[in-house]
């Protein structure tokens, strides 16, 4: 399920490419809106909905959380320092879609979650940016 989600999402993102030196005002839009908007929702269907509708129905919550936590961090794989930050961030998202407060609304929930949370890492990261 890993390499599929991996597949699937490197191949929209591909087919949305725009060359990186290209630093122009639309490729910095573009650059915001899939770290914001894009990516989240992709993360949060393919690593989040679909594995824990499945998982949820065959396992406990707990194993179905774990499970969703550990792809959604391998997703994220850049060096095993990055799957040990972004693991906690992975159990939060499962948390917040299986228990979201309107269980047909879970979605939109976690997928909300984790784009303020992109927008919020993205805001530092160019304020630290204009601060060097």
């Amino acid at each position: 399920m890993l390499f599929l989600s991996k597949a699937v999402i490197a191949t929209v993102f591909a087919l949305l490419s725009i060359s990186s030196s290209d630093q122009s005002l639309p490729f910095t839009l573009f650059f915001c809106i899939k770290i914001i908007f894009i990516k989240p929702l992709l993360e949060t269907y393919f690593l989040q909905k679909l594995p824990l509708d499945f998982l949820s129905r065959h396992h406990t919550s707990t194993t179905a959380i774990m499970i969703s936590a550990t792809l959604f961090a391998f997703m994220h794989y850049d060096g095993m320092a990055d799957v040990v930050v972004v693991f906690p961030c992975g159990i939060l998202l499962a948390i917040a879609y299986l228990d979201s407060p309107n269980r047909r609304h879970s979605f939109l929930f976690t997928f909300t979650i984790h784009a303020l949370h992109n927008a919020a890492v993205m805001a530092l990261t160019l304020l630290a940016g204009l601060m060097t």
